[in-house]
């Protein structure tokens, strides 16, 4: 058997000896704890790239005399071969026994440099604390499609004029994705999720990322309710509705409560990419992104392919790989681009 690197305990050990030796307490050689004792090991050096070693060793550089106080540190270092201390025996440097922390928890290299900190508030530390919840929680897996979105901003171009005329605002492109048609998706590819929280039914989380400075109370995730049986106009709406209120600070609980499946919109703020953070105790959540003019191949009525600017969208599904197979989130994924496609009056009217 090949060796792991690290020396066996004497039998009868305590568990302080078996950790320096890289073991847990029952013996069993542990990664972790074998790392751990190599940075804390006398005999473990200088911690440096092979890349810098390398620099080292061809520059005459003594790796235990330099201070790890920048990209200049190395420079002004110089060769220790032969050098002697002032009682003529040889000066071997102190070795390094991992990084020494400040008072102030900060490395010995950080100490002195600029720094900003960063008060929460409550809210921002309950956030913080759902999302990591979320990640040690469900097992996440992304998968994307890219969308031709040729005929969705057909369709809200030709919505938009109409509302301007009746004097309506515009709507943007979430309502589009946001509508029944996205709702039959989930219902003709739910995924088996018997064993898990889930949420079956019900309305619909329009997640937007908020800037702290313009939306102090942080990422919220309202609720609009009902989505399956509101037309794209109706749910634009409801956006501006909740939008308007949530910057205006006047959501209430029961605007948040209640989501079954979330979208987030990073586009809003210029993202390309939109793999997410799922809102549990949901099992998946579609991230879209900013639509981008990408070069494209189309085909015409008779086959034949050509090269066509068009606006395409990377919409980015993030599932519980616990609760959904992959295939079952895959075939959703393509569902809704066929759908988005495949877009025409009857959709949102």
């Amino acid at each position: 058997m090949a060796s792991n690197g690290a020396s066996s305990p004497a039998p009868g050990a305590g568990i302080a000896e078996r950790a320096a030796a890289g073991r847990d307490e029952y013996g069993r050689f542990d990664p972790a704890l074998a790392a751990a004792a190599a940075v804390r090991s006398p005999r473990a050096g200088k911690l440096a790239s092979p890349v810098a070693r390398r620099m080292a060793a061809r520059h005459g550089v003594d790796l235990e005399a330099v201070e790890g106080l920048g990209d200049a540190a190395a420079a002004s270092a110089r060769p220790t071969s032969g050098r002697r201390s002032s009682s003529g025996g040889a000066q071997t440097p102190a070795r390094a026994a991992g990084p020494s922390l400040g008072a102030d928890g900060l490395p010995a290299g950080l100490r002195g440099r600029p720094a900003r900190g960063r008060r929460d508030t409550r809210v921002r530390r309950l956030i913080a604390e759902h999302m990591v919840r979320s990640r040690q929680t469900a097992a996440h897996m992304t998968t994307d499609v890219d969308v031709d979105l040729s005929a969705v901003i057909r369709a809200r171009t030709e919505l938009n004029e109409a509302r301007l005329a009746a004097g309506a605002s515009k709507l943007s492109f979430l309502p589009f994705i946001a509508p029944r048609r996205l709702r039959r998706t989930r219902q003709e590819h739910p995924g088996p999720q018997r064993d898990l929280p889930r949420r079956a039914d019900g309305p619909l989380a329009g997640g937007q990322p908020r800037g702290r400075r313009r939306h102090p109370r942080g990422l919220l995730v309202p609720v609009i309710r009902g989505c399956e049986r509101l037309t794209a106009p109706t749910i634009g709406d409801a956006i501006a509705d909740l939008a308007e209120r949530a910057r205006s600070r006047r959501l209430v609980p029961d605007d948040l409560a209640g989501g079954t499946f979330t979208l987030s919109n990073p586009g809003s703020v210029g993202a390309v990419s939109a793999p997410a953070i799922i809102n549990q105790p949901q099992v998946a959540i579609l991230g879209v992104p900013a639509i981008q003019r990408r070069p494209w191949v189309i085909a015409d009525e008779y086959g034949e392919e050509a090269i066509a600017i068009r606006s395409i969208l990377r919409l980015a599904v993030t599932f519980d790989h616990r609760a959904v197979d992959g295939a079952g989130a895959t075939r959703f994924a393509v569902a809704v681009k066929d759908r988005l496609e495949d877009w025409g009056p009857e959709t949102y009217t």
